[in-house]
């Protein structure tokens, strides 16, 4: 299935579309600045799997409404089901375990799809999903509030900075989230993630 087919299928709101567009935008603002560490430069040629996760992330909010269960999972099984035009099955694999992994939760061996990858395929798996965690935080509430980011990535000291405008860090209910969706990101880049 095309990209445009699952936005057209799935996505019913504009609202969604633009929650969507807005998590995409800052996963890749993201990523451009974590490959600045040359330790992480290989990523560079990932960053139309985290596109493209970003872009699907939420594309099981639909068929959650209407049967039930959690949109990560639906999401991830329709991308199996169907496939994405112009991927191989490994790299639908990573993008639909991006799907899989949004909501904050880190991949595990136990999970099928997950594990089905090979090692290389794992290690950018974890990689992309932190970061889209963190793009996705910076729209929690889905409303778009945030009109841009700053990032300062102090390699040597191991702090990776963002800076909302306007600031969303003072919004209730951000901290929770906060501390839900950065440890895969800290964890995995072995950085202190700040956002201010």
């Amino acid at each position: 299935m095309q990209i445009d087919e699952y936005i057209k299928n799935y996505y019913k709101s504009s609202s969604l579309i633009e929650h969507v567009k807005q998590v995409e935008k800052f996963s890749v603002e993201i990523l451009e600045k974590i490959i600045e560490n040359k330790e992480f430069e290989y990523l560079a040629k990932t960053k139309k799997y985290l596109s493209t996760g970003s872009i699907l992330h939420d594309i099981g909010n639909l068929i959650q409404e209407e049967i039930g269960g959690k949109h990560n999972k639906i999401g991830a099984k329709l991308i199996l089901e169907n496939g994405i035009e112009n991927f191989s099955e490994e790299e639908t694999k990573i993008i639909s375990c991006l799907v899989r992994y949004h909501r904050g939760k880190k991949p595990k061996e136990k999970h099928k799809i997950y594990s089905s990858l090979n090692e290389a395929s794992k290690n950018i798996t974890k990689a992309l999903s932190g970061i889209l965690q963190v793009a996705d935080m910076l729209d929690f509430e889905h409303f778009c509030f945030i009109e841009k980011i700053n990032i300062e990535y102090n390699i040597g000291k191991n702090i990776f900075e963002i800076r909302t405008i306007p600031e969303i860090s003072k919004i209730n209910g951000f901290e929770k989230i906060f501390e839900k969706k950065k440890a895969l990101f800290e964890e995995f880049f072995n950085l202190e993630l700040r956002i201010v």
